[in-house]
């Protein structure tokens, strides 16, 4: 009103993730309130398998526990806004500009450092399914999906799989609940077992009645 512009910040921080629109500072936020986090940068880029996902970089004086920052952000936003890719940076670099130098952030590659084998066959089937989902060569008992670049569609993809190969019908939910083969195994043995009947593909028409 007293013909001063007050200038608040660019707004295109916003992107489309597996037809999710999601703002990238909504996430920096909620990592920022977490007691030992000094630093946050999110971001949206390729990953190595060719798709969009999220990426947060975090500085703090402690040791950060990926699957606990995803933990708490599950708190406040919903499956698709949990960062695939997490790394500990000693600080955020900035461009002359005093900005996110989105470069210069490294990049983060899904490993599976301390392998163990699968011990039974239960296990050995959803490394299986972790591989296939994944799109890696092996994956360990104690290896947790979403360490390993998962996120909320790749968990869909993976509980039609499990029930494929196992019987047993998991929920959406319980993917991000207990992450690693190992678990989700235990879960699978405490469900009663479904005889798995795929859906038939039906004859090919020029076209289908809707339904």
């Amino acid at each position: 009103p007293n013909g001063n512009i007050e200038y608040l910040g660019r707004i295109d921080e916003q992107v489309k993730i597996r037809g999710y629109r999601i703002e990238l500072g909504e996430i920096e936020n909620v990592i920022r309130k977490i007691d030992y986090i000094t630093d946050a940068a999110v971001i949206a880029r390729e990953d190595s398998k060719g798709e969009k996902a999220i990426f947060a970089y975090m500085v703090s004086a402690e040791k950060i526990d990926s699957e606990e920052i995803r933990s708490i952000i599950a708190k406040s936003l919903p499956d698709y806004m949990i960062p695939a890719y997490l790394m500990q940076l000693d600080y955020i670099p900035l461009n002359r500009n005093g900005k996110v130098d989105k470069k210069a952030l490294p990049a983060i590659k899904a490993g599976t450092d301390g392998y163990k084998a699968p011990r039974n066959k239960l296990e050995n089937i959803i490394c299986q399914s972790f591989c296939e989902v994944l799109k890696l060569d092996k994956v360990g008992i104690f290896d947790s999906f979403f360490e390993l670049g998962g996120h909320s569609l790749r968990a869909t993809m993976l509980v039609n799989l499990i029930e494929e190969k196992a019987g047993v019908r998991l929920s959406h939910k319980d993917i991000f609940l207990y992450r690693t083969p190992e678990k989700i195994a235990d879960a699978v043995n405490q469900c009663v077992a479904n005889e798995y009947n795929p859906i038939s593909a039906v004859a090919a028409k020029e076209y289908y009645p809707m339904s």
